[in-house]
């Protein structure tokens, strides 16, 4: 059999025309960095939570060597590594920042612009184009078109690496196959296909890809295949070997390698889909419904626009027309592989499972375009030139739609605003440009939520702090503070706490799109006034840094199966050394002393919000518990209840010392029962 490759007629070989023709990259690339750069760190203006996961799993490697780095991030569903690897080198420079974090997804989505003008570039001759530089520009523009690659290019997750990789691999591939010198371009597809799988799980699936087009391709193109075979050889060597520590890791971590992919499929428990809904769903993205999910799509838009929707058409047409030739089977091949990740996972269609399938729609709208230009020629001269100009512009004008759909339309989305955690990200940039002499306390979520973490990353030690407000609270009595209360907790927290603090002042001070009060602020001045006007003073030291100061009950006297809240107010001295558990127990106590445990609760202060060992000095943290009282307790002569209250470690239940004090309790009591 021959070779399907046609003699191109515009290869730029002059000088100028090859200057013109590298112009033209330079421009589309130059358009790229704009639309993906600008205003990179206003729209969206929040860090989503998975981009604040890996943020901070970034952050944790610097100063770390890097043969110390985890092969694989377990946690947020298990991820792949390259794309914190890299996130933590841009972290060394630019710091923990929205900036830092976006600006690796927005470069691998520039880089994708040269990359498809490459793959383009290659896979011409195989696909029988007229007009190669041409065909490679509109197949690097045609990303331009597409709201799926300017979503992908401004979140920090690992489709967008993947899909610059992927486009790579393809190109060297071509390059390969095209090659009378091909040794350089083989391991250049091995190392890069290696690479991939420290992306994402779809390059998982590109061996397949290549395992079913290449018979094909062998059979019509065998005189090629005897000059090709060790090359391809060394790059299945050279891909083998570069992924072989992540592939090492799964193997003595099989239950990571089907982590994700087991959470979402279809064929999990909780799935209650149909195939036939699935296929539906797949069949229907390029044209009918897009995904519905805010961070990969103006919800529900199809992959193509109305200006791309007819060269997308053409170019499918003529891929059907010539199935059977290698290069176009292999993006039928493609297409139907890197689709398979939305088609078997939950949520059909999912943009970013699916993203590995985006060079085929690029291809196919350049495929569109050469192909209108094929059928001007037959009318002449001029109507080809106009043929050309419409080509580019259907392209232009695509861009622009896309760009005003992203930066118009779905950046005043109000959904926006909850979904990518705008109000947690100005929260942290509110407190940051607090009075840094003050104290600041996130309640109820606290500190722990990652995106609020990750930009307060480089704040003072013991400056940023948190409580869940619902249960416990952390008063300072020595310096100004700063309290947030988010919409969870608008109603206890912030009452206690101004009951606790007079002199405060509480504002409104983020609200979300549509008008609604998500935050507010509780401002405590420099010596204002701190009272605890429901405690019971009880002054008691203890051990370690931590004292008594006194107790508040719900009930005057013991109600029979009801519940008993207890407040505790500890007063710190210094921070506590270690984590420990409190426990508040209703006891029986005889006349001899002998005690027997009736109900009660053990928790580590704040249900674990409020850990002893993040107290500072000089804080009155407050703590409540509860338990419901024993329905069947009994007045007897010579039997007392109280409340025995203290701390202990959990690893080995014992107590926190308390001087003078034999079983290291403290005894609140007694109390009584209602009279018959």
């Amino acid at each position: 059999m021959t070779s399907d490759v046609r003699t191109d007629k515009q290869t730029p070989t002059e000088p100028k025309q090859r200057s013109v023709f590298l112009l033209a990259i330079l421009v589309l690339t130059v358009l790229a960095a704009v639309l993906r750069f600008y205003r990179l760190s206003e729209v969206p203006f929040g860090l989503h939570l998975d981009e604040t996961y890996n943020g901070l799993d970034a952050y944790s490697l610097i100063g770390v060597p890097f043969w110390r780095w985890p092969l694989f991030f377990t946690s947020n569903f298990g991820r792949e590594p390259l794309h914190i690897y890299l996130d933590a080198l841009l972290q060394m420079l630019l710091g923990p920042t929205k900036v830092a974090v976006r600006s690796l997804p927005a470069l691998a989505s520039v880089a994708l612009t040269p990359a498809l003008i490459w793959l383009g570039w290659e896979m011409a001759p195989r696909l029988g184009v007229h007009r190669r530089q041409h065909f490679a520009l509109w197949t690097g523009a045609a990303a331009l078109t597409l709201l799926w690659t300017q979503m992908h290019a401004r979140i920090f997750v690992r489709g967008g690496l993947f899909l610059l990789l992927e486009v790579l691999i393809l190109a060297s591939f071509w390059r390969a196959w095209n090659s009378r010198k091909p040794v350089k371009w083989w391991l250049l597809v091995g190392f890069i296909a290696g690479l991939s799988f420290y992306t994402y799980l779809p390059a998982r699936l590109l061996p397949g890809v290549f395992l079913l087009f290449l018979p094909l391709l062998l059979l019509r193109e065998r005189e090629q295949w005897r000059h090709q075979w060790r090359g391809a050889l060394l790059a299945v060597a050279v891909g083998l070997l570069t992924a072989a520590p992540l592939l090492l890791y799964f193997w003595g971590h099989p239950e990571d390698f089907l982590l994700r992919s087991g959470q979402v499929s279809v064929f999990s428990k909780e799935a209650n889909v149909s195939l036939w809904d699935q296929l539906g769903g797949i069949l229907g993205m390029a044209f009918v419904r897009g995904d519905f999910n805010l961070r990969m799509n103006y919800p529900l838009r199809p992959v193509l626009d109305v200006f791309t929707v007819g060269p997308f058409l053409i170019g499918l047409y003529l891929a059907l027309r010539n199935l059977l030739r290698p290069a176009f089977f292999a993006l039928f091949v493609l297409t139907g592989v890197m689709l398979l990740p939305t088609f078997l996972s939950l949520d059909t269609p999912n943009f970013g499972r699916a993203i590995g399938a985006m060079p085929v729609f690029a291809l196919g709208i350049a495929l569109g375009l050469d192909q209108l230009t094929r059928w001007a020629e037959r009318a002449g001269k001029r109507l080809t030139q106009s043929a050309m100009i419409l080509g580019y512009g259907l392209l232009l004008a695509g861009t622009l739609l896309t760009a005003r759909v992203y930066f118009v339309d779905w950046a005043q989305l109000p959904e926006i605003f909850h979904v990518w955690d705008e109000g947690m990200t100005r929260m942290a940039y509110d407190a940051a440009a607090s009075d840094p002499a003050s104290r600041v306390y996130f309640a109820p979520q606290g500190i722990d939520h990652p995106t609020s973490r990750f930009l307060l990353l480089e704040q003072p030690a013991q400056r940023i702090n948190g409580f869940d407000s619902r249960v416990c609270a952390r008063v300072s009595t020595d310096v100004p503070a700063f309290y947030y209360f988010v919409y969870d907790d608008f109603y206890r927290g912030p009452v206690l706490l101004q009951s606790y603090l007079p002199d405060s002042q509480i504002q409104d001070r983020i609200v979300d799109t549509s008008g609604n009060v998500w935050a507010k602020r509780l401002d405590q001045p420099a010596g204002g006034v701190v009272q605890f006007p429901e405690q019971t003073p009880l002054v008691v030291p203890m051990a370690d840094g931590i004292a008594l100061q006194g107790y508040w009950l719900s009930q005057a006297q013991l109600t029979p199966g009801e519940a008993l809240y207890v407040r505790l107010f500890w007063n710190v001295t210094a921070t506590p050394s270690q984590d420990y558990t409190a426990f508040a127990h209703l006891i029986r106590m005889d006349s001899s002393g002998e005690s027997a445990q009736l109900a009660g609760a053990d928790h580590r202060p704040g249900a674990g919000s409020c850990p002893t060992n993040q107290w500072l000095p000089q804080e009155v943290v407050v703590d409540e518990m509860q338990f419901v009282v024993p329905a069947d307790l009994l007045t007897t002569a010579d039997e007392e209840y109280y409340l025995e209250i203290g701390f202990y470690t959990l690893a080995d239940g014992r107590r926190l010392d308390i001087p003078d004090n034999a079983e290291d309790r403290i005894l609140i009591g007694p109390l009584s029962l209602p009279t018959p």
